[in-house]
């Protein structure tokens, strides 16, 4: 029993692994030390051993009495008279150095919510004071309490009290010192961790980190000299440089630096399962997701923002939902910002499914918020427009918001207050229409700049509502003082050195604001300043090519109504990005969406055109229509650019190009799609990236677009291919006229002229009046009114289609037939109508009835013979080298009659009849889809008779009815390559018809997409055709194109259908619209 009284079994190295061991130990030792009087010798024993006891017992019980009681046994000890400590070789610098920590265990435990820093104080006081003992004499590393010491700054630095900063500087210099210090096996990475928080929360109190720069300096050097498998140390390097993100707003470097971070530590392979690493995971998703959205908004483009889908959608798959990972906040951001960009992927490429999926986002969002602080709920809520408010709603959200602002003090919460107030009022605005509710938001948002601080990126956003705000009320209220407002508070945008995203916008809205200044006063310098900044803004290459484009259109337009000299260069950069942003969507289907949604600024083509015919300049007006029209086809037909004379300068160079082109042309013409499988979280990815089917097409559409352009720069470097892969000038345009004149309508709201291009002549002018364009527009809306309200076929609009063909001939027909007399073209020769807008929806093949002399009937085309083309290049390329073949031409011909169709056996016996075994049938269940696109490749001449159809607003599913389910569509024709083909006849409905939505000077048809893929010459239809007309078209269409000797070219194919056309009109009682529906395309 003595031994135990003078030493438990603590102090004789026996195991203490359970509460009543300790217990018994603690009795004995209190025992001892209330036995003998303070001097005796064995008591700084006892009290080491107590204290180690009582730090044991807290381990297993949590009891703040235990950790008490650990403190005040060593407090005792340190402070026992110096000559009774050393007995039985207490160790007192241990016991100094077990003090501090706990004191900093007890601060973080059960002070740290309240705020009491006595203990976090006196620990780092202690470590300080132990960093000057002699401590590797009594086995302590330096480093231990270095590290204790910088985690104890950092607590004391984040709690608020004493000189954050002098804290932060002062865990820099030890942080230096540990990773001086590091070796294979130490490496310090808490006190890095804690440095990188401690910056961060400081900002977010103070906005005020003087030593940013130089932690970000030692941040790099630590993650440099890092070794693998500690992903904390760069995501601690990201944490400051999103301090300093937010502080600069302008920090597009900075972003680049912390996203390859990012993606380095998600696609590590060397971390392990623990759950630290998995939660810095999670948490590196989650950084890495919110600074990709970032980047998407400060520096928008396609790429960063299927690289923040693909983050976004990865950090969400690698946490669960009920997971603590990254918390609901955390999960409701992240979700949150999936679902703007999945949106904004809607907006630029159609995909229906993102949009889904953008809506499921919404639908988690709500459920997340239900359990988010109610400010930061309504924050969203206000900033959000997924939703439609009642005004009794938006009522409360602004009762409570002005409930939380009265009172409260001016804080980063106080801002998000007024800027949701700002953002409510507004929404009260757009449904009351009342200037008092557009008053409130835009005191609110002038309330956000003054009275809060805010960090650079929250008040340029401010600025930037502001100002959009106080235009609105110049809008409506034609208040000057507001216009001069708005001028003043994007001036403030500009000089304070905003995100380029920010100024970008700010640019184009001062544009505006001088430019409606200029409108009012007529001030020569508002005028400048507004086209210098227009210029300014459309030149910036971070902002996306739509968002420049759409800037160059208001610069054109105002500098054309104000006559201002920089009218030609806005006109030239907005042709320039035009063709640009074809290319922003991968594929054919995409691109066409995009060229749908910015449809008001596909215009521009026909706008510059009508300018450069103001001032005299006719041949450029032809390459401006040119260049800007059937873009799609124009794209397409580049991928098929001839390499022939590469070919024999550098055949390896064009071996590349083909591939290249070939390549791009499958991805172009490849079906989009945006499913969201991502590579598995977990596996790691192959340059870390996680992206979906359609994320991947757009990155390798990038990497083969930018091959390409590398390529045709190589290409213009050879002598005689300088001009290789250009659009082509005036000199070689002309040479589509070299058979016959083409007649350009060019349709434009500024003024609408009409151009006859000829082969050896400059092109001649045909005056038009000035309510050309709006008679146009209104004959092209009457007819196709009443086609849809009525259909063909009926009386109704057999009487709108003879009123539009004689308003079309008084408008069109005369003078273009004058003008062509005049310039001595013989009647009954070929000539070609290469129409935009409107006109590509009306039959000016047929207008007329044309006064004669002797009283007999006549349209246009009893005097000229007339086929259209959608571009200029596309009646060149139809016109090119012909492969040589045989003399004897075959024909396909595929057919499907049934009970709708019951004509079309006679139309195939027609054929047949003038063929014979040149005829080659697929009918019924011949005609499967593979036997149609394999026939295609052996004929040169093909004729289809059986249904059409159109999609509306896809364009590209339009198609012919096949065997069963089967169907040729306007895609599969596109992916054809058919160099020997000459001649396809469309005896189906619609196939030169236009889908509603789609852009008229796109001329997306099925007639179009024969010619593209390599047919010569193609008949079609404008609209549905009448069975019985089939079989009679068709016997005198190859009665006249096969008859006689070596008839059978294309070449004879628009007058065998003109000459066909007449004696199908001839036919008792037969209606107009059944014979104007046949026209004819390209040579």
């Amino acid at each position: 029993m003595a031994f135990f009284l003078l030493f438990p079994p603590e102090s004789t190295g026996q195991s203490l692994d359970s509460i009543p061991e300790i217990d018994k130990c603690v009795t004995l030792l209190e025992h001892n030390l209330s036995s003998f009087p303070r001097s005796y010798p064995l008591r700084p024993r006892w009290l080491a051993d107590l204290a180690t006891a009582r730090y044991t017992r807290y381990n297993l019980s949590g009891q703040k009495e235990d950790l008490d009681r650990h403190i005040l046994h060593l407090t005792e000890l340190i402070l026992l008279p110096l000559p009774s400590r050393f007995g039985l070789h207490v160790n007192i610098v241990d016991a100094f150095h077990r003090l501090a920590d706990a004191l900093f265990s007890r601060y973080h435990r059960y002070h740290q919510k309240s705020n009491r820093t006595e203990d976090i104080e006196s620990s780092i006081k202690y470590h300080r004071f132990s960093r000057e003992l002699p401590l590797e004499a009594f086995g302590i590393p330096i480093n231990d309490v270095t590290e204790t010491l910088v985690l104890a700054l950092g607590s004391y630095a984040r709690s608020g009290n004493g000189n954050a900063l002098q804290s932060i500087e002062e865990m820099l210099a030890l942080c230096r010192e540990l990773l001086a210090s590091r070796n294979s096996e130490y490496y310090p990475t808490n006190p890095l961790v804690v440095l990188s928080i401690s910056v961060a929360t400081e900002y977010s109190r103070s906005q005020n980190v003087d030593p940013l720069d130089r932690v970000i300096e030692f941040l790099r050097e630590a993650v440099m000299a890092c070794p693998p498998g500690l992903p904390q140390i760069p995501l601690s390097l990201v944490r400051v440089l999103n301090v300093r993100i937010t502080l600069a707003a302008n920090c597009g470097d900075d972003l680049e630096e912390a996203l390859t971070l990012l993606t380095r530590v998600v696609s590590s392979d060397t971390l392990d399962n623990s759950y630290t690493l998995s939660l810095v995971r999670s948490q590196a998703f989650a950084l890495a997701a919110g600074m990709a959205s970032l980047r998407t908004s400060e520096y928008p483009s396609a790429e960063n923002l299927e690289r923040a889908i693909a983050l976004c959608r990865s950090c969400l798959d690698g946490t669960s939902r009920d997971s603590s990972e990254i918390g609901d906040r955390g999960r409701s951001m992240i979700v949150m910002l999936l679902e703007a960009c999945l949106k904004i992927r809607f907006q630029y490429f159609g995909l229906t499914d993102s949009l889904q999926q953008a809506d499921s986002c919404a639908s988690e969002t709500d459920s997340l918020l239900l359990s988010q602080d109610p400010l930061f709920t309504n924050f969203y809520e206000s900033a959000s427009g997924k939703r439609v408010y009642t005004i009794e709603e938006v009522e409360l959200k602004i009762q409570y918001l002005q409930g939380l602002l009265s009172g409260a003090q001016k804080t980063s919460s106080s801002w998000h207050c007024v800027t949701g107030l700002g953002n409510w009022y507004k929404k009260k605005f757009l449904i009351t229409g009342d200037m008092t509710d557009l008053e409130e938001s835009i005191n609110y948002y002038r309330m956000a700049l003054s009275s809060f601080p805010v960090d650079k990126r929250s008040a340029s956003f401010s600025c930037l509502m502001l100002g959009e705000l106080l235009l609105r009320a110049f809008d409506r209220s034609n208040g000057v003082e507001y216009l001069e407002e708005s001028i003043s508070i994007h001036r403030r945008i500009l000089e304070m050195q905003a995100s380029r995203d920010t100024c970008f916008r700010a640019l184009g809205r001062l544009s505006l604001c001088l430019f409606f200044r200029w409108l009012l006063f007529s001030l020569a310098q508002d005028l400048d300043e507004s086209m210098d900044l227009f210029s300014t803004a459309v030149s910036d290459q971070y902002a996306t090519v739509y968002d420049r484009l759409e800037i160059a259109c208001k610069w054109a337009s105002g500098s054309r109504v104000s006559g201002h000299h920089s009218t030609m260069s806005a006109y030239q950069n907005a042709m320039s990005l035009l063709q640009n942003c074809l290319v922003f969507a991968p594929t054919i289907e995409t691109q066409h969406h995009h060229l749908v949604a910015m449809r008001r600024m596909s215009r521009i083509p026909l706008e510059y055109a009508s300018y450069l015919i103001s001032v005299g300049r006719l041949e450029q007006a032809i390459e401006a229509l040119e260049q800007g029209r059937a873009l799609l086809w124009s794209e397409m037909r580049g991928l098929r650019t001839s390499i022939d004379q590469l070919r024999e300068k550098k055949p390896e160079l064009a071996l590349r190009f083909a591939k290249v082109n070939q390549d791009l042309e499958a991805l172009t013409t490849s079906i989009s799609r945006s499913q969201s499988e991502t590579v598995e979280v977990g596996e790691g990815a192959k340059d870390g990236e996680w992206f979906d089917a359609f994320g991947r097409t757009l990155n390798e559409q990038r990497k083969l677009l930018e091959e390409r352009d590398g390529l045709i720069s190589r290409i213009q470097e050879l002598p005689g291919l300088q001009d290789f892969s250009k659009t082509l000038s005036y000199d070689a345009l002309r040479d589509a006229a070299s058979r016959g004149p083409v007649i350009i309508i060019n349709h434009c709201k500024w003024r609408s002229d009409i151009l006859i291009l000829l082969h050896n002549s400059p092109p001649s002018f045909v005056p038009t009046p000035d309510d050309f364009y709006a008679r146009a527009t209104k004959l092209k809306d009457n007819l196709l009114e009443t086609r849809n309200k009525y259909s063909p076929g009926s009386r109704k609009y057999d009487d709108a289609l003879r009123s539009t063909l004689n308003d079309l001939y008084t408008l069109v027909g005369r003078p273009v037939i004058e003008k062509l007399r005049e310039l001595k073209v013989p009647d009954q020769s070929r000539v070609w109508w290469c129409p935009t807008s409107v006109f590509c929806s009306l039959p000016l093949h047929a207008m007329g009835p044309i006064p004669s002399d002797d009283g007999v009937e006549q349209y246009f085309s009893d005097i000229y013979v007339s086929s259209y083309t959608p571009t200029l290049s596309a009646l060149i390329q139809s016109r090119g080298p012909k492969v040589p073949t045989s003399d004897d031409p075959s024909l396909l011909l595929v057919g499907r009659p049934n009970d709708d169709l019951p004509a079309v056996w006679k139309e195939i016996n027609a054929i047949r009849t003038h063929l014979g075994q040149s005829a080659h049938c697929l009918v019924n269940e011949d005609a499967t889809l593979e036997a149609v696109k394999e026939g295609l490749q052996r004929h040169r001449f093909a004729h289809f008779a059986c249904h059409g159809n159109l999609e509306a607003g896809k364009p590209f599913d339009a198609w012919f009815k096949l065997e069963g389910d089967d169907r040729l569509t306007l895609l599969d024709i596109v992916r054809s390559h058919l160099p020997d083909a000459e001649f396809a006849f469309l005896s189906v409905c619609h196939t030169a018809e236009l889908t509603d939505e789609s852009i008229a000077d796109e001329a997306l048809h099925l007639a179009a997409a024969m010619q593209y893929c390599g047919f010569r010459s193609v008949v079609g239809t404008m609209w549905a055709v009448a069975d019985d007309d089939g079989p009679e078209l068709a016997k005198h269409f190859y009665r006249s194109m096969f008859g006689g000797e070596k008839a059978h070219s294309y070449k004879r194919s628009a007058r065998s259908l003109r000459n066909a056309v007449q004696k199908l009109r001839r036919k008792r009682e037969m209606k107009l619209e059944r014979w104007v529906n046949f026209v004819h395309y390209g040579a």
